[in-house]
């Protein structure tokens, strides 16, 4: 009586891992429009492919949000553009980017032979309205008024485990395969701004991006991590990263 009892509690057990397992493994298939391009790359999937604002409000702890990318970028939709403030994060969520659309594994993505080089790129811009110009003297600065309504941080990393997020602390923020652009800080981080407190643990992993032409007044130009952003853990890492033409 008690084997059988046993076997079924075991049983239960693994029913109820295998569920919080799958969970986990929810992947969030994102285009710059937020709807699969007719012509071109598009996601070969089942399932809803979402704009990046969409997936970063469904999103959970231990999930996945992919972005497809582009060999040439030739027009405007085919940028991920930031909202004033940026797009935020929630910790233990999971950005990569870098896809064709045929992918089904994130190894598969491929490289022009460098890790933050991938042959479709994932961009996230700061350049609201479009209307950078590339000045080769104040590109940066704030003498070129173009850059004054970009966004203040093009991505931020909350690292606050909340109920909204899910996390436990168990899984690390990860931003993978893009590049960061046009970022317009007045204090922090124009490019990537990392905050919250993450005492009791919870990584951030900035791996294998891109930071160019990003402006912050106070400090960071590229990448900003604040004070409050605990280093209690040896997963949090910045690795692979090209920083390029980024000004503080």
């Amino acid at each position: 009586m008690k084997t059988g009892y046993f076997r079924m509690l075991f049983t239960l057990l693994a029913v109820l891992l295998l569920g919080s397992a799958a969970k986990a493994q929810t992947i969030h298939y994102v285009t710059p429009t937020g709807t699969n391009p007719k012509d071109g790359n598009k996601w070969e999937v089942t399932g809803t492919v979402k704009s990046l604002t969409t997936a970063l409000k469904d999103a959970k702890a231990g999930d996945q949000i992919w972005l497809l990318g582009f060999e040439q970028i030739t027009s405007a939709d085919q940028l991920y553009v930031a909202p004033a403030d940026g797009f935020t994060v929630k910790s233990g969520v999971k950005l990569y980017g870098g896809f064709r659309g045929t992918e089904r594994t994130i190894d598969e993505r491929t490289t022009l032979g460098k890790a933050p080089y991938f042959t479709y790129r994932s961009v996230l811009s700061g350049d609201i309205k479009g209307d950078d110009v590339v000045d080769p003297n104040n590109l940066l600065y704030p003498t070129n008024t173009t850059r004054s309504d970009n966004a203040t941080h093009v991505l931020s990393l909350n690292m606050v485990p909340t109920q909204q997020s899910g996390n436990n602390n168990t899984y690390p923020t990860v931003v993978n395969g893009f590049t960061v652009i046009g970022g317009n800080a007045t204090d922090f981080g124009g490019g990537i701004y990392v905050y919250g407190d993450n005492a009791q643990g919870g990584a951030y992993q900035i791996e294998k991006c891109f930071l160019l032409n990003n402006y912050a007044e106070l400090g960071g130009g590229a990448i900003y991590v604040t004070s409050d952003v605990k280093a209690v853990s040896t997963e949090s890492r910045i690795v692979d990263c090209v920083v390029y033409n980024n000004l503080a």
